[in-house]
């Protein structure tokens, strides 16, 4: 048998490093992919943590604004509304605590939303402010359901613009377009709901209520003036190519009760979205509101669902809403992680069903309900 004698080993020891860097190379690798999915799955536990105290702070501020509504609407000259009136124009971080309160907070320390000291559950929002006053009211509407928005402004205004319709209602939120008619006809029925596109604007019924030096009695709407009372305009969307359509209208032009001046307006609305809302008229009121008056506008959508973002005017000049829908600015942290929320607030339950319309009478009222195929069969009379 022929001996080796110059055999020195490096072909195993080559392979032996190559499978040890291998196997390392492997083993580093999986502990970097899991220390990273647990980085990620804490950061998003902590992300949410933020956001959930961000949102205890809007939770907060809902209470104080029921607090600061309380005091001022029971003695607006009480020394508890102006405490609240003056923390809210202190523009604080702790402004939402403060008008809880009703005190002043001699530090900008964050308030805890916790219940414990757990290090794990440091959770707190660090700043929450209030504003009063806003650019414009914004909601989203179910179609047959009326929103009544009460017109307050900082300073005078003659005018209010309501924007309809956003891309997210479309059901293909990714489209660019949709296709509108170029005008209706005088006296044209409204189409069936089955028969109306899903895609298209909602057609809004806009009623306008203003009352002598802003004050409210239902004898008023008895007796309306050119300049006070209840008006109505229905909106129908149509192409922004149609020559009879329009985008100003005027409530004081409507003649209540005849139905010859109260004709379906054609608005001239952008198909394919060339600004944030794809409808917008311009509506001038019956008279100027003035500072401290009040004005209420209802909005009633049908067939579609409709984003809506309502804003007033003095001629062409933008006039901030006053009270009518709180802005929010909420910040929240977990641990070093911090989230921020903006939210809008409405006073009062904004899921109760306001009526479409009523009836009022001094005397009695009568209801007979029949259903008959012969006219002979109605009856025209009603003992009540």
């Amino acid at each position: 048998m022929k001996k080796l004698t110059k055999e020195d080993g490096s072909v195993s020891l080559f392979v032996v490093i190559l499978t040890a860097l291998l196997v390392t190379i492997i083993v580093v690798g999986f502990t970097q992919n899991m220390l990273r999915d647990q980085r990620q799955a804490s950061d998003s536990d902590l992300s949410q943590s933020a956001r959930d105290s961000a949102l205890a702070g809007v939770e907060d501020a809902k209470r104080a604004l029921l607090v600061y509504r309380k005091v001022c609407l029971k003695d607006k000259d009480s020394t508890d509304c102006q405490q609240a009136k003056s923390i809210l124009a202190s523009n604080n971080c702790t402004m939402v605590r403060d008008i809880i309160t009703l005190t002043p907070s001699s530090s900008q320390n964050e308030t805890m939303v916790q219940q414990n000291t757990n290090v794990d559950l440091n959770q707190a929002y660090t700043c929450a402010k209030i504003t009063m006053n806003t650019d414009d009211y914004k909601a989203e509407l179910s179609p047959g359901r009326t929103k009544s928005i009460p017109l307050q402004g900082e300073s005078k205004f003659n005018k209010v613009v309501l924007e309809w319709f956003a891309r997210r209602d479309m059901l293909d939120s990714n489209a660019t377009r949709y296709d509108l008619p170029t005008s209706i006809a005088l006296g044209e029925k409204f189409s069936p709901v089955e028969a109306y596109p899903a895609g298209r604007p909602s057609v809004m019924r806009t009623s306008i209520i203003q009352l002598p030096n802003g004050s409210f009695n239902l004898s008023d709407l008895d007796n309306p003036t050119p300049t006070s009372g209840e008006r109505s305009l229905f909106l129908i969307p149509a192409s922004a190519m149609s020559v009879t359509s329009t985008n100003t209208l005027d409530f004081g032009s409507i003649k209540k009760r005849e139905a010859v001046n109260n004709q379906p307006v054609s608005i001239k609305c952008s198909e394919n979205f060339a600004a944030s809302y794809s409808c917008r008229a311009e509506l001038k009121l019956l008279k100027e509101v003035n500072v401290g008056e009040i004005g209420y506008f209802s909005i009633l959508p049908f067939y579609n669902k409709s984003s809506i973002r309502v804003s007033i005017y003095q001629d062409n000049d933008l006039v901030k809403l006053y009270g009518v829908q709180p802005l929010v600015d909420s910040t929240g942290r977990a641990n070093d992680i911090f989230r921020r929320v903006e939210a809008r607030i409405e006073l009062g339950d904004i899921n109760f069903p306001r009526p479409a319309a009523t009836v009022d009478t001094d005397g009695s009222i009568c209801k007979d309900f029949s259903v008959t195929d012969d006219p002979k069969d109605y009856s025209t009379s009603c003992e009540p």
